[in-house]
């Protein structure tokens, strides 16, 4: 992944829609991500983002 996505909290939805929970949003490719790196379906990412040990 060469982007790096960035959490945007439930107040900072301005773009993702009113019912936007709150997550990570992939800045390059507009890829979303709920609070535990899960993946949205219908985003350009495959998969969800890898967590650490």
């Amino acid at each position: 992944m060469g982007c790096s996505p960035v959490l945007k909290p439930a107040s900072e939805a301005a773009g993702l829609g009113a019912d936007w929970p709150g997550g990570f949003l992939c800045p390059c490719h507009g890829s979303k991500f709920d609070l535990a790196g899960r993946v949205f379906r219908g985003v350009p990412a495959p998969t969800n983002l890898p967590v650490p040990a």
